[in-house]
């Protein structure tokens, strides 16, 4: 029997919906609340309520190219335009989180110097830039740095959650790098499009944003936060989560080969007024110059009470290397990193080269203090081509300065979607045992089993395992122990290792655990089991792992063994799955098609415990259970990676796609967020409904 809708009841089933296609096809379908047609009123406060929920989903402007640059102007024009007493709607006073992206690739390489200047000149300038950053800090950040004082800066970004230009922290959609960078021809890319304009009428445009609770700035290559911008943001007491990228754009050639810091916008602005009220700060781009900027206001971050997450990439520029040949990611193991001085830090995040933390010391973890973190995320990225595989970071820390710890993860982004793993007829690196990934010496048998307090571990890769390096050299690959072999005392593969206290350690950490991704490689459903015997049925709730297609028929369905070892746990509600089975790839954003033999393996895996409400398969591709047949609904498709929408536990894997032909798989890496995700379609249909509103 029919059950009128109330608009308690459309708002709270709204607040579910977490994609924007939804809501505009919802307000679509709505009238207008002017309407004059002969409508209930319920109908037109529906299209109210639709709307407030379309506002508290991110908002996104961009100028990458021509058709989006167009669609913005005309979001600023509806906005700008529209008198202060609702005829808008109150749309831009509704919205929660804005993505602003002035970024363009004219701004990609650096201007050519004016005829005339001469590299003495350029000389000088460089003193001058080496020279801001003196004293306290400066000394500190810069003791070994040598000549190459005045350098540091500029590679990608990774995310949301962090965020690479060549392939962040954010950090959500499809990709570009260089001619990729907007998808479009050549000709379109280099259609003239008044960026500065653009700019220009952003400060109006957050003068009327007064409820924003979360922006994220994205300017590199392009133009950086103005002082009028952070004047009009610096007056809402509600904005509390802060993303920006630290540098704009390349430094002018200096007529040599040697590599500088990207130009930089002026931080001081917001350091000395949004930075105070601001709760979770995300860094994109932070190079050496960045970190003595910020070091040269520590008085102020020594002020900053509320400010209790920072992420960080320290990826950019050249550091400590000698600013020579080809350009490096982040600083060496060497370099010193002094204190930022925050006293409210609880949350952590870094982008980090693997040969920063490859000496046995707490390198860029000197930069907060440690004991009151609660929370510590590290996103491991190559320094160069090749990898650095032994990571020592954790010889040279005690568990005991860490006494807050609940959750740890690592992200070991080591070209992780290899050929293995994607064809079903690939041999070569089919186990993760032979694929390289890197060694977190000291991890398992002294720093984790000694933190009181953990309750959470998100690692991947063969973090968790032992291994031997094949060769002596700096760049040394490892072979990593299976969780077979580890349990096999019979074996005689590493005897090096005592497995005995390694399989002690492991016990006293899962033991413990409510959360678990696990750093075991590839699993099949006896190692599933070995590790889950380790785990506590009564504590468990999550549990993420990387499943071992091929070690089972191409059509087989999923392991009914496996199935029954996750029927243990009573509390389990959370199954993550991080690699989908080979060749079923995305048919690409917005809307992939889910293979059915997937789909079936998530109906399998919810019918083994009635208590999972959650599956997910590789990155943000995620299921929940429902009422009504089949019993469980796709909430994310994996076309925005990672999605802000479904919980960060299941930011991790890859989802392979076509690439533009359709005729070959690309893969997204498990930490390779794109830099720059194409928001066209979106921007578009906001566009329109504020013609609608205003018309």
């Amino acid at each position: 029997m029919p059950v009128e809708l109330d608009e308690d009841a459309f708002s709270r089933i709204l607040s579910h919906v977490h994609d924007s296609r939804t809501i505009y096809t919802i307000l679509r379908a709505l009238p207008l609340p002017t309407a004059s047609e002969n409508t209930s009123s319920a109908a037109r406060d529906f299209f109210l309520i639709a709307l407030r929920r379309l506002c508290e989903l991110p908002v996104y402007l961009d100028v990458r190219d021509g058709d989006v640059a167009g669609a913005s102007n005309e979001v600023l024009d509806c906005l700008l335009k529209a008198s202060g007493d609702g005829e808008d709607l109150g749309v831009a006073e509704s919205i929660r989180h804005l993505v602003v992206a002035v970024e363009h690739k004219k701004y990609k390489m650096p201007p050519e110097p004016e005829s005339g200047e001469g590299e003495d000149e350029e000389e000088d300038e460089e003193e001058e830039e080496a020279g801001e950053g003196e004293g306290e800090g400066e000394e500190q950040a810069g003791e070994e740095a040598g000549e190459s004082e005045e350098n540091g800066e500029e590679d990608a970004d990774a995310d949301a959650e962090g965020e690479a230009d060549d392939g962040e922290m954010s950090e959500e959609g499809e990709v570009d790098d260089d001619d990729s960078m907007t998808g479009e021809s050549d000709l379109e890319e280099e259609e003239d499009i008044d960026v500065q304009a653009f700019h220009d009428r952003l400060p109006a445009f957050f003068k009327k944003t007064r409820n924003l609770r979360s922006l994220d700035y994205r300017s590199c290559p392009g133009l950086g936060l103005s002082p009028g911008n952070v004047e009009s943001l610096s007056a809402y007491e509600g904005l509390k989560t802060i993303a920006i990228d630290a540098c704009v754009r390349p430094m002018s050639w200096s007529g040599s080969s040697v590599y500088k810091d990207p130009e930089m916008w002026d931080l001081e602005p917001y350091l000395s007024t949004l930075g105070s009220t601001t709760t979770s700060l995300h860094l994109r781009h932070v190079s050496q110059s960045v970190l003595r900027s910020l070091l040269s206001y520590g008085d102020i971050l020594a002020t900053y009470e509320n400010l209790e997450s920072l992420k960080m990439d320290i990826i950019e520029g050249v550091w400590d290397w000698n600013s020579m040949g080809s350009p490096q990611n982040g600083a060496t193991a060497e370099y010193v990193f002094p204190s930022l001085r925050l006293p409210a830090l609880r949350r952590f995040g870094l982008l980090v080269a693997d040969m920063t933390i490859s000496g046995s010391r707490a390198g860029p973890l000197d930069l907060v203090d440690c004991s009151k973190l609660t929370e510590l995320s590290l996103d491991v990225l190559s320094c160069i081509y090749t990898e650095i595989s032994n990571i020592r970071l954790f010889t040279g820390m005690s568990p005991s300065e860490f006494p807050a710890l609940s959750h740890l993860e690592i992200k070991d982004d080591n070209g992780n979607a290899n050929p293995g793993r994607v064809k079903w007829d690939v041999v070569d690196a089919d186990n993760d045992s032979d694929h390289r990934g890197r060694y977190f010496a000291g991890l398992v048998p002294q720093f984790l089993p000694s933190l009181p307090n953990l309750t959470s571990l998100w690692v991947d890769e063969c973090v968790l395992l032992p291994g031997n390096a094949i060769d002596d050299s700096w760049a040394a690959h490892y072979k990593f122990c299976t969780v077979t072999e580890l349990w096999d005392s019979s074996s005689t593969h590493y005897n090096e290792t005592d497995k005995a206290a390694w399989r002690a350690s492991l016990r006293e950490i899962l033991g413990r655990l409510e959360s678990l991704r696990v750093g075991f490689g590839l699993m099949d459903d006896v190692e599933v089991g070995l590790i889950l015997d380790c785990c506590d049925p009564t504590k468990l709730r999550e549990f993420g792992f990387a499943w071992y297609w091929k070690k089972y028929g191409r059509d087989e369905p999923i392991s009914p063994k496996l199935l029954g070892h996750l029927s243990r746990f009573p509390k389990l509600t959370d199954i993550h799955i991080l690699f989908p089975r080979p060749e079923i790839h995305s048919s690409g954003a917005p809307n992939p098609l889910v293979d059915p033999r997937t789909a079936q393996d998530v109906a399998a895996i919810f019918a083994s415990n009635g208590s999972i409400s959650r599956v997910g398969i590789a990155n943000s591709m995620l299921w929940e259970r429902c009422v009504g047949d089949p019993g469980f609904v796709l909430v994310s498709d994996g076309s925005e990676v990672p999605n802000p929408a479904v919980s960060r536990f299941y930011h991790a894997g890859y989802m392979t796609k076509y690439d533009p032909d359709k005729r070959k798989p690309w893969i997204h890496y498990d930490n390779d967020t794109p830099m720059h995700p194409r928001r066209g379609e979106e921007i578009g249909e906001l566009r329109d409904l504020l013609k609608r509103i205003l018309k």
